[in-house]
């Protein structure tokens, strides 16, 4: 393995140390939130595997000879400030997200500056700003797109497909990202991944709220078939995709389609809130 390919998995094999660490520290208060959380949450946490994968950390680079402390530090605040998002703490996790995106952008190590606004934007969203959550959102995709990082730059237009389009109502707005964010993942040559999987997710919700049943269908039934084969039959973000195939068969008066897919109840995890895959990142 090439010194810099090296650098960058053990990075990512930080991360993932400091994800779980961040997790276990939260639960460990086990109140009831986190509770309740704690299945969805063991779920979604990134898979260890991809820090061996040449490809996937060609997209992730090292962070520079000499600055790896620093980096690490702030990488395990990120890590904290998620924990905090997905145990429902959103004004403490916005807070910690807000100060690391201020010592990375201090720090110029924009990667970690554009994953911090993502996180700042996601927190402001599920606080229920989201007007306030645009700009952040943007910042975090173009500072991304800038220093070459398109499948991050990817996951903010995907957020930024999902607040637009379906939150505010707003679906031609939330259509035009989701173009920007197929482009990205274009040019990462990252098509069928999991960042495809939640772009073609969030976009069905968008396309069901104009009431475009039928690119609805085509849109999840996109995102069915990437979860399946990354993430296998059984897993929790298949919830999503699937309710919202039930609502478009069923917005149509195909009932027996509509029940294959399972209850509608879950439909509304198509557009509604909805933490994205950790794996993506």
């Amino acid at each position: 393995m090439e010194e810099g390919t090296h650098r960058a998995a053990t990075a990512c094999l930080d991360e993932r140390a400091a994800e779980v660490a961040a997790l276990v520290h939260l639960a460990e208060a086990a109140d009831r939130e986190i509770v309740l959380r704690a299945s969805a949450v063991a779920a979604r946490l990134a898979a260890p595997s991809q820090c061996a994968d040449a490809s996937w950390l060609a997209h992730r680079p090292a962070p520079a000879l000499g600055s790896e402390h620093e980096i690490t530090a702030l990488r395990r605040r990120l890590e904290q400030a998620a924990a905090l998002r997905w145990a429902g703490r959103y004004d403490d996790g916005l807070a910690l997200a807000k100060s690391i995106t201020v010592d990375a952008r201090t720090l110029g190590w924009p990667r970690l500056e554009a994953e911090a606004l993502l996180l700042e934007g996601s927190l402001m969203e599920d606080s229920g700003d989201y007007e306030g959550s645009l700009p952040v959102l943007e910042a975090a995709l173009f500072v991304s797109a800038k220093a070459g990082q398109d499948l991050l730059a990817a996951e903010a237009a995907e957020q930024l497909t999902f607040v637009e389009g379906s939150l505010l109502r707003r679906p031609d707005d939330g259509l035009h990202w989701a173009r920007f964010g197929d482009l990205l993942l274009s040019r990462s040559g990252e098509v069928e991944g999991l960042g495809a999987a939640g772009l073609a997710n969030v976009t069905g919700g968008v396309h069901q709220a104009r009431g475009d049943f039928r690119d609805a269908i085509s849109a999840c039934t996109r995102a069915v078939e990437i979860y399946e084969r990354e993430l296998g039959p059984g897993h929790i973000e298949l919830t999503a995709p699937l309710g919202g195939l039930g609502v478009a068969h069923m917005s149509l008066g195909e009932y027996a389609a509509a029940r294959v897919h399972g209850s509608t109840t879950c439909a509304s995890r198509c557009w509604g809130r909805n933490i994205r895959v950790s794996a993506r990142r």
